[in-house]
């Protein structure tokens, strides 16, 4: 144990560091509740998203094994399983916490998971202790170059008064940034591990299964023994379970890592071939099970679609690691010369590149490229131009290690600001309380009254904003949630706002009632239109609740 925390202080500073700075928002946010403003436990970009996951995690906390999702009003099979879901509720149940709680204890120990499997990557990848160091700060403290596009807005804002006409509003999921320039960056922080950390600590669990799977490739190619490659394989499979969108990167990976080592060497070894196939095989039975998801239509949404980035929106989004690991990677086009490390390092970031850009023909390309996007540069940018500008400052005799360690932490927080200002965001998005991260006492009891009253499988409609929170808070199905997991989300979408914001309307509210077997509908401020919906025009509608600013009506439709 001695000997693993010698080894191990810095990335287990870092760990430590990033769960007290992760949990900063958190503690500011139930500092802001009052007595009818109820804070819902997340924060950061991807709150709506973060609830379906609790949905799931609420079915395993409550003793099922598969799960379903109640984000669609159609009838779906409890036939998904998620191992990170399921050990989510486990865990919660086994030890009798909230589902929030959990959720803090587990995202501070994905946060040690991330910093030591990245740390056990870099011993293959890099030759110094320095290096190493360098490289793991740069990818849990480095973001994209937002803040250059942001900074430069607001100067020529305050400055020109013609500026103001060129606003461009930016939307990224529930975020709205404005600058001058551009239509960008849609994400300030760009793809970065501090902002995943505090609210997405899943993507970062994939991450780290998917460093280990490059680590024991290396490992298994240096030491030629079997068994690295079938631990890639299983590192693999972990992977692929949480965040199946990857499975196609890691197959390419398995299959063109020994054809590259093959033609560095120019020669055929029959070894490696066998050790990818081995490390393939063990991922199968995933892909078969996924295949069968896909066929069933068991979760009924889109998954993630997003439209690829030109190679200029990647140099904003991932900032200085990526525009420095370009030479380094097309260094390693003389392959006679390539360390195997680093061209597994560069195969990862090319592979994740091809396999976005491959929109429409694979659509979850960009959600899939998180976990290379925040390793793969940072190495190969130590690797290749930080190593060669050490090079030349020592040749300078300015290589001394003060000088180094001063000129190392110039260039990470060269990589910090755009991070810094969404972590700030984090912070003023929650000063009016807003939702999604605050609901009312009355939505709040409107809630625990469905989850006492109704049954599993009645729907209820209400707006994009609160359907979020029906399965995970009361364990109902909603009619919307979101649009990754609900069948034609913005068809739905559009549907509740017809209905919510017309008065009478009659024929088409009875028809949408019945094709839809709405059983209960909420009114709350989310809800409520001017000149809108109003229940008294529809005998079929039953009050049975009414807290604050909160109704809920029971359908009874004629027959």
């Amino acid at each position: 144990m001695k000997n693993f925390f010698k080894k191990n202080w810095f990335p287990l500073i870092l760990a430590a560091a990033f769960a007290l700075a992760g949990s900063l928002p958190y503690l500011y946010a139930y500092t802001l509740e009052t007595p009818d403003s109820h804070f819902m436990g997340f924060v950061g970009r991807g709150v709506f998203g973060h609830n379906g996951y609790l949905m799931l995690a609420r079915q395993a906390q409550a003793g099922l094994n598969l799960m379903e999702n109640l984000l669609a009003p159609e009838p779906l099979p409890r036939v998904f399983f998620n191992l990170e879901w399921w050990l989510f509720g486990k865990m919660a149940r086994w030890t009798g916490l909230s589902l929030v709680a959990t959720f803090h204890i587990w995202r501070i120990a994905i946060g040690f998971l991330f910093a030591l499997s990245i740390a056990y990557l870099l011993r293959e990848c890099l030759a110094t202790e320095f290096q190493r160091r360098f490289a793991l700060a740069l990818i849990m403290l480095g973001s994209g170059f937002g803040w250059v596009i942001l900074g430069v807005s607001r100067v020529l804002i305050r400055l020109l008064p013609a500026a103001h006409n060129w606003v461009h509003d930016s939307t990224h999921g529930d975020v709205l940034f404005k600058n001058v320039l551009m239509q960008l960056p849609p994400d300030v922080a760009g793809v970065s591990a501090p902002g995943a950390l505090v609210i997405q600590p899943h993507f970062m669990m994939a991450a780290a299964f998917a460093s280990l799977t490059c680590a024991f490739l290396i490992k298994a190619v240096l030491t030629t023994k079997t068994r690295y490659y079938l631990f890639a394989g299983l590192a693999a499979l972990a992977h692929s379970i949480i965040r199946p969108y990857n499975i196609p990167e890691i197959y390419l990976m398995f299959a063109l890592y020994p054809a590259l080592l093959w033609a560095r060497d120019r020669r055929f070894d029959s070894r490696k071939l066998a050790g990818g196939a081995t490390a393939g095989a063990v991922v199968v039975p995933m892909v078969v099970y996924y295949a069968w998801l896909a066929h069933t239509g068991a979760l009924g949404g889109t998954g993630p679609t997003w439209h690829p980035g030109s190679l200029f929106h990647h140099v904003l989004w991932l900032g200085l690691p990526f525009v420095l690991a370009l030479p380094a990677l097309f260094g390693l086009v003389r392959l006679r010369n390539a360390d195997p490390a680093l061209l597994l390092m560069g195969l990862w970031l090319v592979l994740a590149f091809l396999i976005e850009q491959s929109y429409p023909w694979y659509k979850s390309g960009q959600e899939a490229a998180f976990p290379a996007y925040i390793v793969a540069p940072a190495i190969l940018a130590t690797a290749g131009p930080f190593r060669w500008i050490y090079r030349r400052l020592h040749q300078r005799r300015h290589g001394s290690p003060s000088f180094k360690r001063a000129a190392a932490t110039l260039l990470i927080l060269l990589s910090m600001p755009s991070f810094l200002v969404a972590y700030r965001r984090m912070f003023t998005d929650l000063e009016t309380r807003p939702a999604p991260y605050y609901i009312s006492s009355g939505l709040r009891d409107a809630l625990r009254w469905l989850e006492q009253n109704a049954q599993k499988h009645d729907t209820v409609l209400a707006s994009f904003e609160t359907g979020q929170l029906i399965p995970r808070l009361a364990g109902v199905k909603s009619f919307q949630g979101h649009y990754m997991i609900t069948p034609n989300a913005s068809e739905k979408r559009a549907l509740a706002e017809r209905f919510y914001g017309t008065r009478g309307d009659e024929p088409f509210k009875l028809s949408f009632a019945r094709q839809y077997a709405i059983r209960y509908i909420i009114l709350g401020p989310l809800e409520k239109r001017p000149e809108g919906f109003y229940p008294a025009d529809h005998p079929w509608l039953q009050q049975v609740f009414s807290r604050g600013d909160v109704q809920i009506y029971r359908v009874a439709l004629p027959s």
